[in-house]
């Protein structure tokens, strides 16, 4: 008759059926007591030495649950007879009790994981030790100080082209390459910082004349530091605007008074 063992069983739980008790060891199912009729109980002999335990294989993936073959017959307070091979993963047959120091009878194979010698009762498992309380959290080390950031160099200028006479600085043209081009005379203007906050020191402006027309650099309330002038001296002559202070530039490259 096949037996149906609980699903999910905890280590060490136990399984009774008819006069046969199972313990789950976490893997299979042990015989651990069988009620059958025996003859009178001989002495045990002296247990040996247990054996080295072999190196155990890869477990494979568990089978579905075999049913449990047929319990041989019990011999006259003898051999126990031969345990019925066990299906594929299944459980093995109840083990009749051993006579007075009577041979075990041969052990069924057991499916794919190797054939599996006669497995001795699995002893009491102790207790498990209580878990040591966990140490403090140590405290957070401080932040580092942050890197100084790397300058803004730009490889690629992006250009700004104006074709005007007169031309007024903007922000966006930080980094920027601004071309002025007319026939005639342009007037370049820098903002003081009140007409025009976000300029920072440092900032810098490439002035570039393609046209005949020469460039003034300029600014009412703006000081425009730069030798021999404040021009670009003839077309296709590039200049560079620093900013040094709050409403103090320097310009440098090719000029003219």
């Amino acid at each position: 008759m096949p037996i149906n063992f609980p699903d999910s069983p905890s280590v060490n739980q136990t399984f009774t059926s008819g006069t046969t008790t199972w313990r789950w060891n976490g893997t299979v199912w042990l015989v651990v007591r069988d009620f059958a009729p025996t003859g009178a109980v001989g002495n045990t002999g002296p247990t040996g030495a247990t054996g080295q335990t072999g190196a155990t294989g890869a477990v494979g993936n568990t089978g579905a649950q075999g049913n449990t073959g047929v319990t041989g017959q019990t011999g006259a307070v003898g051999n126990t007879g031969a345990i019925g091979n066990t299906g594929a993963n299944g459980n093995t047959g109840a083990t009749g009790e051993t006579g007075a120091i009577g041979n075990t009878g041969a052990v069924g194979n057991t499916g794919a994981v190797g054939n599996t010698g006669a497995v001795g009762n699995t002893g009491a498992t102790g207790n498990t030790g209580a878990v040591g309380n966990t140490g403090a959290t140590g405290n957070t080390g401080a932040t580092g100080n942050t890197g100084a950031t790397g300058s803004n160099a730009v490889l690629t200028l992006v250009t700004n082209a104006q074709s005007g006479t007169t031309y007024t600085l903007v922000l966006a043209d930080v980094n920027k390459l601004v071309e002025l081009s007319n026939a005639s005379a342009i007037a370049l203007t820098v903002p003081t910082n009140a007409a025009l906050a976000g300029f920072n020191v440092g900032d810098q402006i490439n002035l570039l004349q393609t046209g005949a027309g020469q460039v003034t650099v300029g600014g009412a309330g703006v000081t425009i530091n730069g030798t021999p002038g404040l021009k670009l001296r003839a077309q296709w002559s590039s200049a560079t605007l620093i900013k040094r202070a709050t409403d103090t530039w320097v310009l440098v490259g090719d000029l003219s008074a």
